[in-house]
């Protein structure tokens, strides 16, 4: 699939001179050409701007808008404001993507006349380690209600903006969050509002590459599921606003194993804030029938001995994409 209507990447890049031009090269060896490379230079403080421009320079593809420092949301936000393509892409700039993943993924919402496609991805941390999903096997199609539940039970969905293409008439109105940690899983609420049908390729065609492997440590791992309980919080309000029950529901136990696993960072003020919130979740969780008397026993464990539990169930979780009461 050489000709087609164009599709936009949009590449926010900070800092990222050891990996930009594997990505860049990823992109630019794509088959299905009909594309443009936003390449959105967001104040990097190192050579990724000079390398930007050289590939400019290399493909006229390649376009490159070097702004003062905003943040990923912000870069994302710029190339959305100058991206001409009818289909839209966000591809991390230290990671790449296979030749066919644009050609895939738009054949894909053509053939299954969807609003979204997503692909499986790969992930590597850098000790070699894989990231293991529980992404299925099978192409299939899913509606936004299917989607959020999937994302809240990690089976089929993934809250990331990058392994998806999207019809840029989903962005009309929608733009990322400036400032927010987990803007990916914001954004996705927002999308879900608009649309009606989402594709799932089973390739593995985007690589992502886990930089940090500090992130789900310490300081880092606290601030991280902080944030993931906001925007749960945030899906939560959504939910019970549209009177979605069993998604609320599915997400409030999300929201409980977050503070079952955020107990863990807390000082003593914040566990007996934190035993508070779980007491009070944790109700409404044992109520309801819809969950089996195991599950309801390990929540009623999680309210009275919650650092127990938490430390046994945080064993490798980095390298984990699970929810407990699964």
């Amino acid at each position: 699939m050489n000709e087609g209507l164009l599709a936009s990447i949009i590449v926010p890049i900070y800092n990222v001179e050891k990996y930009l031009d594997e990505c860049v090269q990823s992109l630019v060896s794509q088959s299905y050409q009909n594309i443009e490379i936003l390449l959105i230079d967001d104040g990097a403080k190192d050579k990724s701007g000079e390398i930007a421009d050289k590939w400019a320079e290399k493909d006229e593809r390649v376009k490159v808008i070097h702004q003062g420092n905003q943040g990923i949301s912000g870069a994302r936000n710029t190339g959305l404001r100058k991206a001409r393509g009818e289909y839209l892409f966000f591809v991390d700039s230290d990671d790449c993507v296979k030749e066919n993943y644009v050609e895939e993924l738009v054949s894909a919402m053509e053939k299954e006349n969807a609003d979204i496609s997503m692909s499986r991805f790969v992930g590597l941390w850098k000790d070699g380690t894989k990231l293991v999903t529980s992404m299925p096997n099978h192409s299939m199609c899913m509606s936004s209600t299917e989607y959020l539940q999937n994302l809240y039970t990690f089976s089929g969905s993934c809250s990331v903006v990058w392994n998806k293409g999207y019809r840029r008439c989903l962005f009309d109105d929608i733009q990322f969050d400036i400032g927010k940690k987990n803007e990916d899983a914001r954004l996705m609420l927002l999308l879900m509002k608009k649309v009606k049908k989402i594709a799932y390729i089973p390739s593995g065609l985007y690589l992502y590459r886990q930089r940090k492997s500090s992130i789900m440590n310490g300081e880092n791992k606290s601030l991280l599921l902080q944030s993931e309980l906001e925007w749960i919080q945030m899906h939560l309000d959504y939910l019970a606003e549209v009177n979605e029950t069993k998604l609320y529901f599915t997400a409030l136990k999300l929201y409980f194993n977050r503070n079952v696993e955020y107990y863990l960072y807390l000082d003593k003020v914040g566990k007996k804030a934190a035993r508070k919130r779980l007491r009070k979740v944790g109700k409404q969780l044992v109520n309801k029938r819809d969950f089996s008397m195991g599950v309801r026993c390990k929540i009623l464990f999680c309210i009275f001995f919650p650092q127990i539990y938490a430390r046994y169930k945080n064993g490798g979780a980095e390298k984990r994409m699970d929810a407990y009461f699964d």
